[in-house]
C-alpha cells in the first residue's frame, strides 16, 4: 500500500489487545479471485493484499492508476507501490497495523504512492481489515491526490493573492488619508505662518515696522506657528517608526511623579486658562521608563483632555501606584465620547465626531497607546458617568530598591 508520510496512529476508541473489523466475517475459503470479482465494481482503485504483504486482488481502476497492465499486480508485493526510500518504514507500519487492524477511512493520512514507471504522486488510502477462516486482509481503497491537491494550492495562492491586494489596497487608503490629514493640519500654521512674515516684510518695507512690542509679537506669532508645524512632523514620523517598530527607548529608573510634573509644567505654559489638580503620594513612584517618551504621552493626554473641554474647566491628574504597577490618570469633564465611537480612540488617524469639530490628525491618543505599549504597559480609558473622559496609563512597577535618575 502506499508511503504515509505521517505514521500510522490509532483512531479513537481503540484499546491494546482489542481488533476492530471493517466487516463481517467472508466465506471460509474466500480466494483472490472471488475478492476481485467484488472490487472490479467499485470506482475507486482497490486493492486486496493478505497478511504477508502480497497482493491478492486488484482492479481495472488500481492497474490504471499505477501504470501496471492487466492482472500484473497480482502476486507482487505490495511494498513495489511505494517509494524505495520509504519501504523499510512501510514495513514498520505494516506491522504495526497487523498488531492492530483497524478501519481507517478515506482522509487520515498523508500519502504516497509509486506507480510502475517510478513517478511518485499523492495519494489517500483506506484500509480496512476482513477476516476469512484464520486470515487476515487487507482491503485497501486509493485515490490519486494530485488534482486535488493543485486545485488546493491554487486556492490557497489565491486567498494569499486576495489578502495581498486587499492589505495594498489598505495601505494606499491608509496613505490618502494620511496625505489629505496631513496637508489639512499643515496647512493651517504653514498658511499663519506665511501671512505673519508677509505682513510684517510688507511693514517693514514700508518703513513702519520700528515699535520693539510689534516686532515681538511678529516673531512671537511665527515661533508659535513653527512650533505647531514642528510638533505636527514630528507626531507623523514617531507614528510611522511606531507602525514600523522602529522607535527606540531608552530605558531608566525614574520616578513618574517627576515625569508628569514636567509634563504639566509645559501643558500649563500654553494652556494658561486651563486648571489642572495634581494628586500623587509623598513617596516616588518609580518605573523603568523612557522620561522622553513617558513625558510625550502625558502632554499629549493633558493637550486632549484641553482640547474637549470648555475653557477654565478643570482637568485632574492623578499619580498612583498598587506595589504592582504604576497608573498616570488624566481625567477631564469635558464633552466626552459617544459610546459608538469609543472602540476607535486609539486608532491611527481616527478623531471622533465632535460638536466643536476640534482640530486633529488623531494621532495623540494613538502614539501614547504604542508608546506605552512598547513600555510593557498597557492605555485605556473609561467614561465616568458624570460626563468627560479619564485616560490611564499603566506601567509596570518597579523594585524600590532600583536607583532613581
Amino acid at each position: 500500500m502506499p508511503h504515509s508520510t505521517e505514521g500510522a496512529s490509532e483512531p479513537a476508541g481503540h484499546r491494546d489487545g482489542e481488533a476492530v473489523f471493517a466487516a463481517v466475517d467472508l466465506p471460509a475459503g474466500a480466494t483472490g479471485e472471488w475478492l476481485g470479482t467484488i472490487i472490479e465494481v467499485v470506482p475507486d482503485a482497490m486493492i486486496v493484499v493478505d497478511d504477508g504483504g502480497t497482493i491478492l486482488a486488484a482492479n481495472a481502476h488500481a492497474h490504471e492508476l499505477f501504470g501496471f497492465g492487466p492482472s500484473e499486480l497480482i502476486g507482487a508485493p505490495v511494498d513495489s507501490l511505494v517509494p524505495t526510500h520509504a519501504r523499510s518504514r512501510h514495513g514498520m507500519l505494516r506491522a504495526k497495523f497487523r498488531e492492530h487492524p483497524v478501519r481507517r477511512p478515506l482522509g487520515a493520512m498523508a500519502l504516497v504512492g509509486r506507480r510502475k514507471d517510478g513517478s511518485e504522486f499523492p495519494a489517500d488510502i483506506s484500509l480496512s481489515p476482513v477476516r476469512s477462516g484464520q486470515d487476515v486482509h487487507i482491503i485497501c481503497a486509493v485515490r490519486d491526490m494530485t488534482a486535488r491537491e493543485a486545485a488546493e494550492r491554487d486556492r490557497r495562492r489565491l486567498l494569499e493573492e486576495q489578502s495581498a491586494r486587499e492589505q495594498a489596497e489598505a495601505a494606499v487608503r491608509e496613505r490618502d488619508e494620511f496625505l489629505s490629514i496631513a496637508n489639512h493640519e499643515l496647512r493651517t500654521p504653514v498658511t499663519a505662518l506665511k501671512a505673519a512674515s508677509q505682513l510684517a516684510l510688507r511693514r517693514l518695507r514700508a518703513g513702519q515696522l520700528d515699535d520693539d512690542a510689534e516686532l515681538e509679537h511678529f516673531f512671537t506669532l511665527m515661533d508659535d506657528q513653527t512650533s505647531k508645524a514642528a510638533r505636527l512632523i514630528n507626531d507623523l514620523l514617531d507614528g510611522s517608526r511606531l507602525v514600523e517598530r522602529r522607535l527606540k527607548l531608552d530605558r531608566r529608573p525614574a520616578d513618574l511623579r517627576a515625569i508628569v510634573r514636567s509634563a504639566l509644567e509645559a501643558t500649563q505654559l500654553l494652556n494658561a486658562g486651563s486648571q489642572f489638580v495634581l494628586s500623587e503620594p509623598d513617596t516616588p513612584v518609580v518605573a523603568e521608563v523612557d522620561a522622553v517618551r513617558i513625558e510625550q504621552v502625558v502632554v499629549n493626554l493633558l493637550d486632549n483632555a484641553v482640547k474637549f473641554s470648555p475653557r477654565g474647566a478643570t482637568i485632574e491628574v492623578d499619580v498612583a501606584d498598587d506595589g504592582v504597577e504604576a497608573r498616570v490618570a488624566v481625567r477631564d469633564h469635558g464633552i466626552g465620547v459617544l459610546p459608538e465611537y469609543r472602540d476607535r480612540i486609539f486608532d491611527r488617524f481616527y478623531q471622533a465626531p465632535t460638536p466643536n469639530h476640534a482640530a486633529g490628525m488623531g494621532l495623540g491618543l494613538f502614539i501614547s497607546r504604542e508608546l506605552v505599549d512598547l513600555h510593557g504597559g498597557r492605555l485605556d480609558a473609561d467614561f465616568p458617568g458624570d460626563g468627560g473622559t479619564r485616560v490611564i496609563v499603566h506601567l509596570p512597577l518597579l523594585s524600590a530598591a532600583s536607583p532613581v535618575s
